[in-house]
């Protein structure tokens, strides 16, 4: 019986991860909340405050904040040492505040969006559970693994199959640019 709450909450991650609604304002969030189920939105909403995403985004702030330094620096190279730091400096405090609340409604919407009321009313009360306690604490290390993982695909997976597919149509005469 504990096995599929917890596959919920792996499943669950997952979709997190792609959340596409982030951009969506607190008032069209609100909206949007209006064609749910109420006890649905309540599960989703205190699901969502247990994945602590403020932390995660936290964590994930030197990383953001190096790759947006050497694009700064790519395209800007006479800007000053200062001038990039106040950038980059910039850059964080608003992923730090601001953002992360659309990050915390888009993952609200995607539970919505995923799962029914009755999941979302039975995940809520497996968190509630010594087990599920357990499993929710480690919800927010996946999920930031699940990210690494992404950036593994992009960084790694994602170019070396484009140069191979690139070397492929290349050995059959047809120049194709990346």
């Amino acid at each position: 019986m504990m096995r599929r709450p917890a596959s919920l909450l792996v499943l669950m991650a997952l979709a997190l991860c792609g959340a596409a609604s982030a951009q969506d304002s607190a008032q069209g969030y609100a909206g949007k909340l209006k064609a749910y189920d109420p006890q649905a939105v309540e599960a989703a909403q205190a699901y969502a405050k247990t994945l602590d995403l403020r932390a995660l985004v936290t964590k994930s702030a030197p990383f953001a904040a190096q790759q947006v330094n050497q694009r700064l620096r790519a395209a800007n190279p006479g800007l000053g040492e200062d001038q990039a730091s106040a950038f980059v400096d910039h850059f964080v405090e608003k992923m730090l505040t601001q953002d992360v609340d659309a990050i915390e409604r888009a993952s609200v919407l995607t539970l919505l969006e995923t799962m029914d009321k009755d999941e979302l009313e039975a995940l809520r009360a497996f968190q509630q559970t010594p087990m599920g306690a357990k499993v929710v604490r480690k919800m927010p290390l996946l999920v930031a693994r699940l990210n690494e993982n992404m950036r593994l695909m992009n960084d790694f997976v994602i170019p070396r199959a484009l140069a191979a597919a690139r070397d492929e149509m290349l050995k059959a005469g047809v120049e194709v640019k990346i």
